[in-house]
């Protein structure tokens, strides 16, 4: 019995080495406030009190389910920094001022109190802490950029796969060999056909392609 045990605790400690030598082989890497705010505008999840806690649990279903379909070696949430938009900001002012984000809640508008999206959003980071994943935030950037970095100049696409989980479909451009995009709202997975089927382009011409079209949001 002993050595069944034994044996068991061996084969553990192996598989423990092997997935160690290759973390970064399928790397989910989740837009954290784009995941958020949209799980919290969507789920009507009450909890014991009747307070709204749809933004957490949304979040973490939704993440849930984009690690069982896209099996990651690596789990990484980039949240936007404090006063990400500022560099941007000096080079042209009126960036983002006409952003209107639209929050079409799911449930009676009366639970909600002013500040309970800044909690959840609080208790989330807290939760995602405890688990056996990376968060990341830094001042002065934005999620995105951050995310693009990673994409591009940390996970080398000879040891890497990047799967980036996010509905803003500007992500799209980042799609090459390497880097793929989930997008949560429409279950669809994009590689590179993907995004050339949908939009006609290819997805280094994407950025192009949303200039012409244009973007009131940036």
């Amino acid at each position: 019995m002993r050595n069944k045990y034994a044996k068991l605790l061996n084969q553990l400690k192996l598989r423990e080495t092997e997935e160690s030598k290759h973390r970064d082989d399928r790397v989910l890497i989740v837009d954290g406030l784009n995941t958020f705010i949209r799980a919290y505008s969507a789920t009507p999840t009450l909890n014991a009190n009747g307070e709204h806690c749809g933004g957490i649990s949304g979040f973490l279903s939704s993440m849930g389910h984009a690690i069982k379909t896209i099996s990651p070696t690596r789990v990484i949430v980039v949240f936007d920094g404090k006063n990400g938009s500022a560099t941007r900001r000096k080079l042209y002012p009126e960036y983002k001022t006409t952003r209107k984000v639209k929050i079409r809640l799911n449930r009676a508008q009366s639970v909600d109190k002013e500040d309970n999206q800044l909690e959840q959003l609080l208790r989330l980071v807290d939760y995602l802490e405890t688990l056996p994943i990376t968060v990341i935030t830094l001042d002065g950037a934005e999620a995105d950029d951050v995310i693009a970095y990673i994409t591009n100049s940390i996970l080398t696409p000879k040891d890497s796969h990047s799967f980036i989980m996010s509905s803003d479909k500007d992500f799209l451009q980042l799609v090459s060999n390497n880097v793929h995009v989930w997008s949560p709202t429409k279950k669809k997975l994009y590689y590179e056909d993907d995004v050339y089927s949908e939009y006609g382009v290819i997805p280094q011409n994407f950025a192009v392609y949303r200039a012409l079209e244009g973007d009131s949001s940036d």
